[in-house]
């Protein structure tokens, strides 16, 4: 099971939050996947705010965690499922003051803060894929859309890698400027998240995208569970 937790911060402890990002990272590493630091309210999250994925083999750690925190900084933990509204209320795990959550707005991300990279969200494109944002990647004009986010193993809920992103449908606006969109992309995973790679399916009638990922550093890891397609990885610390 995955979980994410979110710790949410007034203008009096807004200064803890870095720390507290750096004790998580310290403490747990690799097990854990931090999400930006946001200083306005953003989303369903109505304060300053960021949140931790992670799954079950460290959930009660971070309970204790989360209750050790409150009540000076509210905090809330809820299973990934799929049904957003589901999951931020019936299985929501409030620790310190309840914060009164925008449901209007769940599943909106914000910009992310990146000339080139701008974003969008279509809610009926990827209705299979939890975590996934429809990004339109963009110099002077749309040059191509990709979904990113968590990447999981034969899209299996229960196979998340949290220190991977998944790249999905990557599709070229313009065909010129193929490897520029890859780049923005990567730039992007590179400079404003914690992924450590990059991974990508293709189906046999997406091959003629193999020499694009191949330019930009993608070596072949595998095929697919069911062998209906090929995996690419690119790591992104060794860009």
């Amino acid at each position: 099971m995955n979980y994410h937790a979110h710790l949410y911060f007034s203008d009096v402890t807004f200064g803890r939050a870095e720390g507290l990002r750096a004790e998580l990272t310290e403490r747990f590493g690799e097990q854990v996947r931090l999400f930006p630091l946001h200083a306005k309210a953003v989303g369903p999250h109505p304060v300053p705010s960021f949140g931790v994925a992670f799954t079950s083999p460290i959930v009660d750690d971070i309970r204790a965690w989360l209750k050790a925190l409150a009540p000076e900084i509210s905090g809330l933990l809820h299973p990934i499922t799929a049904d957003d509204q589901e999951a931020h209320t019936e299985y929501a795990e409030w620790y310190g003051n309840e914060q009164a959550l925008r449901f209007d707005r769940l599943g909106e991300r914000p910009h992310p803060t990146r000339d080139g990279l701008s974003l969008t969200r279509d809610p009926e494109q990827y209705p299979k894929h939890l975590d996934i944002d429809g990004y339109i990647i963009e110099d002077d004009a749309p040059i191509a859309t990709v979904g990113l986010g968590t990447y999981y193993r034969d899209l299996e809920r229960h196979a998340s890698v949290l220190e991977s992103c998944g790249i999905y449908d990557f599709t070229i606006l313009d065909s010129e400027r193929a490897t520029q969109a890859l780049e923005l992309c990567l730039d992007f995973l590179e400079r404003f998240t914690d992924a450590q790679d990059a991974i990508v399916h293709l189906s046999p009638s997406a091959e003629d995208s193999l020499s694009l990922f191949a330019t930009c550093g993608f070596q072949s890891i595998g095929t697919s569970g069911d062998g209906s397609a090929q995996i690419l990885a690119l790591s992104l610390r060794e860009r």
